[in-house]
């Protein structure tokens, strides 16, 4: 919320009623009360940003203008005063022609203040240095008007009324002093236009047992020091108001973030409850009718029904994760040149069977190119567009294609769906949105697309979408192409073939888990070290044994967690690039950078055997060493 005084400064152009209290300056100090001056106040402009410190001009301009508002009426007594007192004691035409004069600077300054309220480009840098000009040639016509009183009527005035009307003169000045010091340069125009014309006027007269021009002179330096003071103490608060002001204003948006955050969590908690609801509902049926003396066909049916359950509900939960990873600040990339034939070649392998059962065709076109990317962000993209296709596909063929344009690879997704509706495809990226309501399977909480352009933001790639209604849609993801001598190495190949024999370390603390991780290890060909605890590390691990990797979980029973432990295992065999999973159902956005801190790949539960698969062998292929 903005101050009051602020609001009324920015919105009403009254100008702020400013206090005397000013902050301790490094070079000079004024006290909070005012008085006890030590030299003239230096500025902490210095300290200041450059938005902030562009911002003082106009606040300058607006505090004297805003009190220009007020400005007719107690100048109107000045002519009005000259006309009563001074009648009769110099020619009436000379006191006309100057009270006349007069009022038209009135009603000029009043036109001019009224134009200022009224421009909406006040505020715009060029408009703010016309104004400030304006308000500088106002003081020096002001200035001259009350200093040719001094050629006008001083000469026919007695020595008394003389000084009279000198002090007159003064006053004014004062009263200028404390409205218009917010613009330095006008004010002192103002004091330097009005007092001089009196000193000079005062020396060619007969001369005179007073000093006039030395206290005049006296007076208008009293004046310009008076005028420095007050304008760098009117600076000091601006520059606070300003700085305050922008503080508000990145408060506000801080808090309109975490209100847009706040009710997408809402929303996200509200869909995930609802479209969670169906595939754990079909588990608890599935099971239920599990019956032992079922057929052997009906059983594998069952099974069969079971594992696409688990495999929906594994990927509604991961892509909640990967959302939430993607949302943090924290979110470290890794990249690297990565062969885009191995991520394809693992496109066709996981979303084949989906689209076989379909009876839709998924064909993939290899193109042998290398990109600079982040394999596994890359890899979560080329899988949503692949699955977002699949689902919305009912006939025909989803087809991937690969080409290099320049410097860039382009890679293509089309299918053969219902298409979408032009007044839906700006949306297709939003969260929880999906195209159309009778598309698809309604197994997805729409945020494959959500996370898609997410990642590509992370990656500085680009993705678009074209769609045509009752043809399909093609999807278009534009990254960089990488030279083939970068000598770094592709971590992306995974799947594409079947590696060599390998022993992998399970760490995990809940036995269950434990022996279910090395049996499903075991059924892809692999030796499985199974290890509950970290405390018979030194025993289990021989010469003899060399994993060629680690998946620990994270929250271990007793002694470090999973980072500790992948640690000591690393520094007990000598191999501190040895490749290693952490599987975690703690979504902490802090874990992922600890893990990138650790060169330890993370992995959320629940996480589906094809994904463990996926996330092993890319391990093995980035560089563990056979045993």
């Amino acid at each position: 919320m903005t101050p009051h005084g602020a609001r009324r400064f920015e919105h009403d152009g009254d100008g702020p009623l400013l206090s005397s209290q000013v902050r301790h300056s490094r070079k000079a100090r004024v006290s909070t009360r005012g008085d006890d001056v030590e030299g003239i106040p230096s500025t902490f402009e210095d300290d200041l940003d450059e938005s902030v410190r562009d911002r003082l001009p106009e606040m300058e301009l607006a505090a004297v203008m805003g009190i220009g508002r007020s400005f007719p009426l107690p100048y109107l007594a000045v002519p009005l005063g000259c006309m009563v007192f001074l009648y009769g004691r110099f020619p009436t035409a000379s006191l006309i022609g100057w009270v006349v004069t007069y009022l038209v600077y009135i009603a000029a300054r009043t036109f001019s203040t009224w134009a200022y309220h009224r421009d909406a480009r006040r505020h715009t840098p060029t408009h703010v240095r016309l104004w400030r000009l304006s308000v500088s040639v106002s003081a020096a016509c002001h200035g001259l008007i009350l200093g040719s009183l001094a050629f006008v009527a001083l000469p026919y005035l007695s020595a008394a009324l003389q000084v009279a009307v000198i002090g007159w003169i003064i006053a004014i000045c004062a009263v200028g002093t404390m409205y218009a010091a917010a613009m330095l340069a006008p004010v002192n125009i103002l004091m330097i236009c009005a007092l001089l014309p009196y000193a000079v006027s005062w020396h060619l007269q007969v001369e005179s047992p007073i000093p006039m021009p030395a206290m005049l002179l006296g007076f208008l330096a009293v004046f310009c020091y008076l005028n420095v003071r007050q304008h760098r103490v009117l600076r000091d608060n601006f520059a606070l108001l300003a700085k305050s002001e922008k503080l508000l204003g990145e408060l506000g948006r801080k808090n309109r973030q975490l209100e847009a955050a706040h009710r997408s969590r809402v929303r996200l908690v509200a869909t995930a409850s609802h479209d969670l609801r169906q595939p754990v509902h079909t588990l608890g049926l599935l099971i239920a009718r599990l019956d032992a003396t079922q057929s052997v066909d009906r059983l594998n049916a069952s099974f069969a029904r079971l594992e696409h359950a688990c495999s929906l509900v594994s990927e509604m939960l991961a892509e909640l994760m990967d959302l939430s990873q993607l949302e943090s600040r924290e979110y470290r990339t890794r990249l690297s040149v990565v062969e885009l034939d191995g991520l394809l070649e693992q496109v066709r392998l996981n979303y084949t069977h989906m689209a076989r059962a379909k009876g839709v065709g998924l064909n993939i076109d290899f193109c042998g190119e290398r990109v600079s990317t982040d394999a596994r962000l890359l890899r979560r993209i080329l899988f949503n567009l692949t699955a977002n296709a699949v689902r919305y596909t009912n006939a025909g063929s989803v087809t991937m294609t690969c080409r290099r344009e320049g410097a860039d690879i382009v890679i293509t997704v089309t299918d053969t769906g219902p298409g979408i509706a032009a007044e839906h495809l700006p949306h297709i990226f939003e969260d929880y949105v999906r195209a159309g309501e009778d598309a698809g399977d309604g197994e997805a909480l729409g945020l494959g697309l959500a996370i898609v352009r997410r990642a590509c933001k992370v990656l500085g790639h680009t993705v678009t979408v074209s769609s045509t209604v009752g043809r399909g849609t093609v999807f278009q993801l534009r990254l960089p192409v990488a030279e083939r001598d970068d000598g770094t190495v592709s971590t992306a190949t995974a799947g594409s073939r079947r590696p060599p024999r390998h022993t992998i370390l399970v760490i995990e603390n809940d036995t269950e888990a434990l022996h279910a991780m090395c049996e499903l290890v075991a059924s892809w060909g692999y030796e499985c070290i199974a290890l509950p605890s970290g405390d018979e590390l030194d025993v289990t691990l021989d010469a003899s044994v060399t994993p060629s990797a680690i998946i620990s979980d994270l929250h271990l029973s007793d002694g470090p967690d999973g980072f500790g432990i992948i640690a000591l295992a690393r520094a007990h065999l000598g191999r501190p690039d040895l490749p290693a999973l952490l599987v975690t159902g703690d979504v902490s956005p802090s874990l992922a950078r600890r893990a990138s801190e650790a060169d330890v790949t993370l992995a959320h539960k629940p996480l589906a055997p094809q994904q463990l698969r996926r996330e092993l062998d890319a391990l093995l292929v980035r560089g563990a060493t056979p045993n």
